[in-house]
């Protein structure tokens, strides 16, 4: 967390909030008394299958013994579905944890309304029953809002003060690799961003854009797994229509064996003419002097990807500072 320089804080009180990873199904081994879900957007098909085996999974997770409270976002039709089904296991007279829904939907119990999004934050109201109060967050995004809803379902649902809630919110500072910003080298933003699903990219990239002002949105994308290249290569090349200039690596493998004719070419080439300009990268040590010779003054460049991606983006500062100082 960028407030505490870790990836974590041990506070000493009786509650602990853990991240889960549905990836692999690990999020099911955790006992747990709340279970948020931000949405349910296939993923790790690899590991699950298909689409309705993913969904299944979450509501496994949602439905567990020791569940007590399913906060899930009403915006999400993934998530909606969720939602739909505990209230249906509910009404069978079959053991379902009560529903607290967040978002925009007019029929959210937790309701984000006069949402203002403006450079890398946004102001917006949080309507809960009969408490409305302000919230202004520091870091960009519309799906920041919408984890702050959650958060604050949470918080309240656990009898902390709503407007206390709302004040620690606007004091929130984000996490690493989450929209970090690296460096400011010659007039030009340089962030890092772990996105690498087709959904989380194209918020990640829409945020950018809401943030950028005047320049322009330059994405250094590194796609994340054979197999999720194989399965959302379209998806994601469609997310990267977002950005001004899209310099798109190979693909980062990780755990998996290369897939013959799986690469990031397939992402760039599937990038709609007209949209971004795109630039296919596959040496790796040359993907930080390509951004740097695209990027001018007032830009906003951010690296995106779950890999080694993230040690690309100090290298653009780097590099950015060694021109413009050739410039000179």
């Amino acid at each position: 967390m960028t407030g505490t320089a870790t990836g974590g804080h041990l506070g000493n009180g009786d509650i602990m909030i853990i991240e889960a990873d549905e990836s692999d199904g690990s999020f099911l081994q955790y006992p747990r008394e709340v279970a948020v879900v931000t949405n349910i957007d296939p993923d790790h098909l690899s590991n699950w299958g298909s689409a309705e085996n993913y969904a299944d999974g979450f509501l496994s997770f949602a439905t567990a013994n020791s569940v007590r409270l399913l906060v899930t976002s009403a915006d999400d039709p993934g998530a909606i579905a969720l939602a739909e089904r505990v209230r249906q296991r509910s009404a069978a007279g079959l053991a379902a944890p009560d529903v607290m829904s967040f978002g925009t939907s007019g029929d959210a119990d937790v309701r984000i309304v006069g949402a203002s999004l403006a450079g890398t934050g946004s102001t917006f109201e949080l309507s809960c029953g009969r408490h409305v109060g302000p919230v202004e967050l520091s870091v960009p995004g519309h799906y920041n809002m919408l984890n702050a809803a959650a958060a604050y379902a949470v918080a309240v649902w656990l009898g902390a003060g709503e407007a206390e809630v709302r004040g620690e919110l606007s004091g929130y500072q984000g996490t690493y690799r989450r929209f970090q910003l690296i460096g400011t080298p010659n007039n030009i933003r340089v962030y890092d961003d772990y996105a690498h699903h087709p959904t989380e990219v194209l918020n990640t990239l829409i945020a950018a854009r809401t943030g950028v002002g005047d320049g322009r949105v330059v994405v250094c994308f590194q796609p994340h797994l054979y197999t999720r290249t194989r399965d959302f290569w379209r998806e994601l090349a469609h997310a990267l229509e977002q950005a001004d200039e899209a310099i798109v690596m190979d693909v980062c493998g990780d755990r998996e064996d290369p897939i013959p004719g799986i690469d990031g070419a397939m992402v760039a080439e599937a990038v709609t003419p007209g949209t971004a300009a795109v630039t296919y990268e596959p040496v790796w040590d040359e993907a930080a002097p390509t951004v740097a010779r695209i990027a001018r003054p007032g830009d906003l460049v951010i690296t995106v990807g779950c890999g080694d991606v993230t040690k690309v983006a100090p290298k653009i500062v780097a590099e950015i500072q060694r021109l413009a100082g050739g410039a000179r």
